[in-house]
């Protein structure tokens, strides 16, 4: 850069040079060109440190065949009449309306449709003013072919300079000192072709007057807007290109139109004027069409955004109010039919293995896609938002290759958008929306899916949380059994339900001589025999059994529909078991226990019932170690 830097230097300190020996050898018109070349190459050279220099080169080349006329006609190669001068004209304008469409490219990257409305509002109230003014007077006294031509094509000229200079400064560019300069130099090239044009018809134009400073003005702001430090920027993309109505933009387009109808009302028999003024008015009132079109459009985004935000709330204070997963899921997927106005939304949840995927709510989505597991060909969009682990947008489910859509193209969906349900650890599901007809799901539409999600995962860990602190409450934190609390409503329940299924067993289990093993091996081995235990103790009990961990070294176990031989016989089970030997602590310990059994019916009172197994459990220890049944045994009726 900094060699390209010192091109610039080497060329502008050349152009002094050129200018000084100029005027040092009375020749103003040498100086006057040794300056324009200077400047030109500042602009082609300066163009090249920028990261989009198209544009720049084309404003120079663009320039430069202006000097080149200028040039040429000085050293009289050619005149004013000839048409290879027409043809540098014509070749000059050509590339300052490239370049002004480069800038606009760059700037509006999407298009910007009301800009060009606007610099044809404009390019038609100067061509029809410089029209009427200079160009149609002179035209009875055209001296041949070209001169008409040149006259006929004078007000174009400047109307497409008046149009640049207008989308450079209507292009989001209010802070940009480089579009202010390079509007200038527009701007005043335009002033010195109409003073020149003025002076001509006068007879009063002398080479080095006033129009020339114009001229030169134009070049060296040209010049400097090349070589300003954010010249860059006028190259980058605009987060608002300006398609709004500011007050002086809304004062110039005012003007424009007022153009045509004041040369009507100043002079009669104009008929190029009334064809201005109604195609002026035509443009007017389609550039306000358009920008009422563009508020309501923004308008109803912006009451779409505030029902999805609405949305959002209201599911999220139901999910923090502990409602019922499946009703929340299918509230989120109508809030989403609603608001995003879409065919098919589906809530996905992801299966333990991690790679089933369950339908847990939706809607458009046929019943065959609602059993579990899903076909992968009618998940694969959520399966690829998964595997992306980021949300997936897809304009077109037949064509697009990432996401295997035929199955869900099968089924007329065309476009859809896919997010994450994310979880603790590993990700819950997914949510997914797909519609009949192509559209594009932008940021708007990908964040409000993106909060419901995190709203349904909220509420999914909520219950997560709230179901693992109830089974803690309800559970022993060592073996995992029920503990005394969940036992005794289990056993309520078991009680209640008696009459029907049959009396209930009650089994209170004391284990002998575990304290020997507490003091012989530590807590720990303790801990891991009473694990070992309860595994052992489970394994001998059917499923409708409950085992539990009652207190220290106690279980019990309840055994519905179970009289006091079914009763006894279960005793002698578990006795047997625990006679087996326990590998704890590396050594094998063999461990009895006492065993209390009670039978209760409908009426029974759940604590009167663990109390009298408690008192049968110690008359059964009284006995003797590992003793256990019907010397033990007592019963109770209603």
């Amino acid at each position: 850069m900094g060699g390209r830097t010192g091109v610039v230097v080497v060329l502008g300190t050349a152009g002094a040079v050129a200018g000084a020996l100029g005027l040092l050898a009375g020749d103003a018109r040498a100086a006057y060109h040794a300056v324009l070349v200077v400047c030109v190459a500042v602009v082609l050279a300066g163009a090249r440190r920028l990261p989009a220099a198209r544009p720049w080169r084309l404003a120079g080349l663009g320039l430069g065949s202006f000097a080149l006329h200028s040039l040429l006609e000085h050293a009289g190669v050619l005149s004013q009449d000839d048409l290879p001068a027409l043809a540098l004209y014509l070749v000059g304008y050509a590339l300052l309306l490239a370049a002004a469409l480069g800038f606009v490219r760059a700037r509006a990257p999407g298009g910007d449709r009301e800009g060009v409305i606007d610099g044809a509002i404009v390019a038609t109230a100067v061509a029809v003013v410089l029209w009427e003014a200079l160009a149609a007077p002179r035209l009875g006294g055209a001296t041949g072919v070209l001169d008409t031509v040149t006259l006929a094509l004078f007000p174009l000229f400047q109307a497409l300079l008046a149009a640049i200079a207008v989308r450079l400064l209507f292009l989001g560019t209010a802070r940009l000192m480089p579009a202010w300069l390079l509007g200038g130099a527009v701007l005043t090239a335009l002033a010195a072709n109409i003073a020149y044009v003025l002076l001509e018809q006068r007879g009063g134009y002398r080479t080095g007057s006033w129009v020339d400073l114009l001229w030169l003005g134009a070049y060296l702001l040209a010049a400097a807007a090349v070589l300003h430090p954010s010249a860059a920027e006028l190259t980058r993309p605009a987060g608002d290109p300006g398609r709004g109505l500011p007050f002086g933009r809304l004062l110039l387009l005012g003007l424009a139109l007022a153009s045509a109808p004041a040369l009507v009302a100043e002079r009669s028999g104009m008929h190029a004027a009334l064809v201005a003024s109604v195609l002026l008015t035509a443009l007017v009132l389609w550039r306000f069409v358009r920008l009422v079109a563009a508020r309501e459009r923004a308008q109803a985004e912006l009451l779409d955004r505030a029902e999805q935000h609405r949305a959002v709330a209201l599911l999220g204070l139901r999910a923090l109010e502990g409602e019922d997963l499946p009703a929340l899921f299918a509230a989120m997927a109508r809030a989403v039919v609603e608001t995003l106005r879409v065919d098919h939304v589906a809530l996905w949840e992801l299966e333990a293995d991690g790679d089933v995927l369950r339908w847990l709510a939706g809607a458009g989505w046929p019943a065959a896609d609602r059993a579990a597991p899903v076909p992968p060909a009618h998940a694969a969009h959520a399966r690829a938002a998964l595997a992306a682990d980021a949300p997936v947008v897809v304009d077109d489910l037949a064509r697009d290759g990432c996401v295997a859509g035929a199955a869900l193209a099968a089924q007329g969906m065309t476009s859809g958008a896919a997010v994450v349900i994310g979880g603790h650890g590993r990700p819950f599901g997914v949510l997914s929306v797909h519609s009949d007809a192509r559209r594009t799901f932008g940021p708007e539409d990908l964040a409000f899916l993106q909060s419901l999600a995190n709203a349904a995962a909220g509420a999914v860990e909520r219950r997560r949380a709230e179901g693992e602190i109830r089974w803690q409450a309800l559970h022993d934190p060592l073996t995992r059994l029920p503990n005394r609390t969940l036992l005794l409503d289990r056993l309520a329940q078991e009680l209640a339900g008696s009459a029907r299924r049959g009396p209930v067993s009650v089994l209170f289990v004391d284990l002998d001589h575990f304290k020997d093993v507490n003091d012989r091996w530590g807590h720990h081995a303790g801990d891991d025999l009473l694990v070992a235990v309860a595994q052992r103790l489970r394994s001998c009990l059917r499923p409708q059994d409950t085992l539990s961990r009652f207190a220290g070294d106690e279980f019990v176990v309840v055994c519905p529909d179970a009289d006091a031989t079914t009763a006894a016989a279960v005793a002698d089970r578990l006795t047997g078991a625990l006679a087996l030997p326990l590998r704890i602590a590396g050594t094998d310990l063999r461990i009895g226990a006492s065993i209390g059994i009670v039978v209760g019916a409908r009426g029974d009172d759940p604590d009167r019932l663990l109390r009298q197994a408690d008192a049968a459990m110690y008359r059964a220890k009284q006995r003797g170690r590992r003793a256990a049944g019907a010397g033990a045994m007592t019963t109770t009726r209603r």
